[in-house]
């Protein structure tokens, strides 16, 4: 959950790094997260590990990435988000968590990669979806390479005339 995650590094100095005590509550929780969840997170970890690594070119260190990403990486439940003071304490936990995970990415990777059986579980949706896109060539695989929406497209003069 969020707070717990949030609250997993209590007890921490500030600062990139992290005890492996700490490291281990926060993977003990990210474990418990679904596996698509699991590698999309793991993959802007590794988004915002390689942009703070670049810092002296870009003046994005790790706490700047994680700034920006925690927000939109860890958020408090509906209640909390909607009490303006609660997110003012809440958002340095939350960047301090975000730069934790940014700084310890490849720490994290053996608990943020999906099981193989997952994997496969994944694959055989995304092929059945490629099926039906391709029996459908309305909205089918065509459409979607063609950048098109199956939209019949009007001319500019018709368009035009129907918002006058």
């Amino acid at each position: 959950s969020f707070s717990a995650l949030v609250h997993a590094l209590d007890g921490a100095e500030s600062g990139e790094l992290i005890s492996d005590a700490h490291l281990g509550a926060m993977s003990d929780i990210l474990s418990e997260i679904p596996d698509p969840s699991k590698r999309l997170l793991l993959q802007m970890l590794r988004l915002g590990a390689e942009i703070a690594s670049e810092s002296d070119a870009n003046k994005m260190p790790a706490l700047n990435v994680a700034t920006v990403l925690g927000p939109n990486l860890l958020r408090p439940d509906a209640a909390r988000a909607a009490d303006p003071v609660s997110a003012l304490v809440e958002a340095p936990l939350v960047n301090r968590a975000c730069l934790a995970m940014i700084c310890h990415v490849e720490a994290l990777e053996a608990v943020l990669q999906p099981n193989r059986e997952s994997i496969m579980t994944e694959h055989a949706f995304v092929a059945r979806m490629q099926d039906k896109l391709a029996s459908n060539p309305q909205h089918g695989l065509e459409t979607l390479q063609s950048g098109r929406d199956g939209r019949k497209e009007r001319p500019l003069s018709s368009a035009k005339r129907s918002s006058a």
